[in-house]
């Protein structure tokens, strides 16, 4: 045997030796040493089931309705502290925090410093008024989101007035075709399909090695969660859809809104609040904008927007019901008009100077309730 062919062969076996020193140590630890929690993770990252905890059986987190709770720090088009406007540090000005859709949100104005709640807080200002606002509106917020967000989010603006501004987008669950539910899940709802496990597929892969070692190996790269759950919202029903049905809602009761407007004012007085409520303004007669079929058909447009009305009417002396019962002051934003039409960019949003005539009403109604302090 030659010298080289010797060292080789040498080699070989010190190579066979560590192999199977690691492996059998792999698997002395995986039997005896490795953290009981720890080790049925990796197992049912391994196989998906366990025999204590069945895959199937386990329960993951569903966030409510919508699963994007934006705007949040980081999120498109949100300051430095996730809101649309303001949401700094508490100072001693009066805090105006108003909550809502797209409306709120003021989706038709080139900047947030335009938005509705930015300007009635500058207006506000120019009055002599201490105030600050936060722009806590979020697109296709109904009052449902309102309630999470103002609970786990909105709440720690510290605010001491808030402005609920809504009715549009609930409507929609009203109008909806499907039969109505008061937790609107008729309308919308989570996907229970979505279930994406953090590095488990690769995990996996390397799993099927017959060897302890490539599989702890591979725990210890690739992380894998199998506990990780992602849920996404899901749309049962478009909005055009809804506008579009022809089911009968006249005597259909929107109980979601109602009670959710009843637990918005709770949340607020919990925590010194003041709660106001801003009822809903839109322009029914460019529904196009969403529906452009509409325009070719002049008699369903007339049905769609006689319909459209008779929703958002419904939502809005729902909200002075209950502003009446619980005592909380009502803003009539309903009765509302621009000075020129075009202010309208579609059917409910303003432009930057549509947006400052709306912050200017709603500024002039806070004066008239008494619910400001000048500065000083």
């Amino acid at each position: 045997m030659s010298k080289r062919t010797s060292i080789l062969l040498k080699l070989c076996m010190s190579a066979a030796i560590l192999v199977i020193g690691v492996e059998l140590a792999s698997r002395v630890y995986f039997a005896r040493l490795m953290p009981a929690a720890e080790k049925q993770n990796f197992l049912f990252a391994l196989h998906g089931v366990t025999k204590d905890t069945p895959e199937s059986l386990l329960p993951s987190i569903r966030p409510y309705l919508w699963s994007n709770f934006e705007p949040m720090p980081g999120t498109r088009h949100a300051n430095a502290y996730g809101w649309r406007y303001g949401g700094g540090p508490k100072t001693n000005d009066m805090r105006i925090l108003c909550i809502g859709g797209s409306t709120t949100w003021s989706q038709g104005v080139s900047d947030p410093t335009n938005s509705y709640p930015a300007q009635m807080e500058k207006c506000l200002r120019q009055k002599g008024y201490s105030v600050d606002a936060v722009n806590g509106g979020c697109p296709y917020y109904t009052t449902a989101e309102m309630v999470g967000a103002l609970a786990f989010r909105g709440i720690y603006t510290q605010p001491d007035l808030v402005l609920i501004h809504e009715g549009g987008n609930d409507s929609l669950p009203l109008m909806s075709p499907q039969p109505y539910k008061p937790d609107y899940t008729h309308w919308r709802t989570a996907d229970n399909t979505a279930v994406i496990s953090a590095g488990l597929a690769p995990f996996r892969a390397w799993a099927h090695v017959p060897s302890y070692a490539v599989r702890l190996g591979a725990w210890r790269l690739l992380h894998p969660d199998p506990f990780q759950r992602q849920t996404l919202g899901v749309q049962v029903d478009s909005a055009q859809a809804c506008l579009g049905a022809t089911n009968d809602i006249s005597q259909r009761d929107n109980l979601g809104y109602r009670e959710n407007l009843r637990s918005l004012v709770g949340l607020c007085r919990a925590h010194n609040a003041v709660p106001v409520f801003v009822t809903w303004k839109w322009a029914p007669h460019r529904l196009y904008f969403l529906m452009p079929e509409l325009k070719n058909d002049p008699a369903r447009e007339a049905k769609v927007e006689e319909r459209a009305q008779a929703a958002v009417a419904r939502n809005n002396a729902i909200m002075i019901e209950v502003g009446e019962s619980l005592r909380v002051p009502v803003i009539p934003f309903h009765t509302w008009d621009p000075s020129q039409t075009n202010m309208w960019v579609d059917q409910c949003h303003l432009n930057d100077e549509g947006c400052r005539e709306k912050a200017a009403y709603i500024a002039d109604w806070l004066v008239k309730l008494g619910l400001l302090k000048k500065a000083g």
